[in-house]
């Protein structure tokens, strides 16, 4: 589905890309290899994915989904 366009400049809600990570880590991806793969620290992985982040940057996002979209299955 294509997105419209994102002020790089606001966070966003961190549910979409969180659940996109837990299900990449489900699949057996580590925090590290995703975080290697997509050019972002190991340390914002896992706080996203533990939910700790309740934003992120809509730059990581469309990384994220870029990413789910390649590794899912």
């Amino acid at each position: 589905m294509p997105m419209g366009p994102v002020d790089r400049d606001t966070s966003i809600d961190a549910g979409g890309t969180a659940w996109r990570i837990r299900s990449l880590i489900a699949m057996g991806h580590d925090c590290t290899r995703i975080a290697r793969a997509i050019g972002e620290p190991p340390r914002l992985i896992r706080s996203v994915a533990a939910g700790r982040a309740t934003t992120v940057d809509p730059g990581l996002r469309e990384v994220v989904c870029q990413l789910w979209d390649a590794w899912w299955d």
